[in-house]
């Protein structure tokens, strides 16, 4: 993603608009502000859908006749009330202090099974879903140990400026994941003893792999997994739930071992362990499906466009070559 040197006029206006509203929005009380979002939300739901049609179709294609009508549309309308309470604490957590956020996390479940491997020889790395407030989850982490969250750069810099530097405060240091050092970046705060941690719920295009999610095969990042595979890293499932608008429990679930694929052939240990991780946050969506950020187009990528592109490009491939046989396959 590129990132503009010079912010167009444009950009710099919304960057104005977040700014002055984020600030605004910090000095309310936050039962205020928060329910507040909750209620923009759901107005929002009815007024303004945004992107209501793919929260709708994500939803079908996750639970399909499991869930009727009504059901259905009960969970559209919880989805924008969860962002919408997301924005409110967003505001908040770029002038949160270390008590701020202790207050929003209130419980804590798991961590002491966390401690015990951080103590170990192995390095750990945590992986979510953006399920919750995962920013609030960053800043929360940043506080128990030392975290470099990969995290994708923002289009608009001086929205990449100011986000970089908000989750800072909040002990964390960014890898930036449009970088050729990228991932020279993680295997140094591997080694320096710092907890890498991997959203891994996007779609990635044609560079990620299949595995499936709620039963539909999605395109994937194998980082997490092939990096764990080569440095032999524990992998820790990391969570941030809801209790209520102002409260949230941190959950980090049993570590995903990959010595224990040592019976799955070499070359598709990162796929299995790609689909493990994958399967844990498809448990923790299932669990609070209203707590999901369904607005992203997870199935955009379907197996068959991939294998329609790399048919496109033999051909392509193959004109050039002057009608010589197409390179094989697994070449590209």
């Amino acid at each position: 993603m590129t990132i503009h040197e010079r912010p167009t006029a444009r950009q710099r206006l919304e960057y104005a608009a977040i700014k002055v509203v984020g600030r605004l929005v910090s000095l309310l009380p936050p039962v205020v502000g928060i329910n507040a979002g909750l209620l923009l939300g759901a107005a929002a739901a009815r007024l303004v859908p945004i992107r209501r049609k793919v929260v709708e179709s994500n939803l079908r294609i996750a639970f399909g006749d499991g869930l009727d009508d009504s059901e259905r549309a009960r969970l559209v309308r919880e989805a924008y009330k969860t962002l919408g309470m997301f924005a409110m604490e967003s505001a908040y957590l770029r002038y949160a202090t270390p008590e701020w956020v202790s207050k929003r996390v209130v419980e804590i479940e798991g961590f002491e099974a966390v401690q015990e491997l951080l103590k170990g020889p192995r390095p750990v790395m945590t992986f979510s879903g953006h399920l919750g407030n995962w920013e609030l989850l960053g800043a929360a982490g940043g506080r128990l140990f030392p975290s470099s969250p990969v995290a994708k750069p923002i289009h608009n810099r001086l929205l990449h400026e100011d986000t970089r530097f908000f989750r800072e405060r909040h002990g964390l240091d960014i890898i930036w994941s449009d970088h050729a050092n990228t991932p020279r970046a993680i295997l140094k705060a591997m080694r320096d003893k710092r907890v890498v941690h991997f959203f891994v719920d996007q779609d990635m295009r044609t560079s990620g792999v299949f595995v499936p999610f709620f039963g539909r095969m999605a395109s994937t990042t194998p980082a997490p997994a092939v990096l764990a595979l080569k440095t032999d890293a524990l992998l820790v499932p990391a969570f941030l739930i809801r209790l209520s608008p102002t409260r949230h429990r941190m959950v980090f679930r049993p570590a995903i071992d990959p010595r224990t694929l040592e019976e799955v052939p070499r070359d598709e240990r990162a796929t299995e362990l790609t689909r493990r991780i994958v399967a844990e946050i498809e448990d923790m969506v299932r669990l609070y499906p209203a707590q999901y950020f369904w607005f992203h187009r997870r199935w955009k990528t379907t197996p068959e466009k991939v294998e329609r592109r790399r048919q496109s490009q033999a051909r392509r491939r193959q004109r050039k070559a002057g009608g010589q046989p197409a390179p094989d396959s697994d070449s590209d």
